[in-house]
């Protein structure tokens, strides 16, 4: 979905971080080893906008392509 311009922030339900992990920070760490940096601050950014009430910044959708299959049973 990042790929495709598909996803404009990333959250979390952490209203019960007792009983549940809150793994932002691993999720924001991954995001910056696949997407580099600049990705983990649209993402963040676009959530303080979120709270703030402002619109969110956005790119234009790309199509996703779908993988080609092996023998039209395997994702390769």
């Amino acid at each position: 979905m990042i790929e495709a311009n598909l996803a404009h922030l990333i959250a979390s339900d952490a209203h019960n971080i007792t009983s549940r992990g809150f793994c932002m920070t691993d999720a924001y760490a991954e995001i910056r080893k696949q997407y580099g940096l600049d990705m983990v601050y649209f993402l963040s950014e676009n959530a303080e906008d979120v709270v703030a009430g402002n619109m969110l910044a956005a790119e234009p959708p790309e199509r996703i392509r779908k993988k080609k299959k092996l023998f039209g049973l395997f994702g390769s």
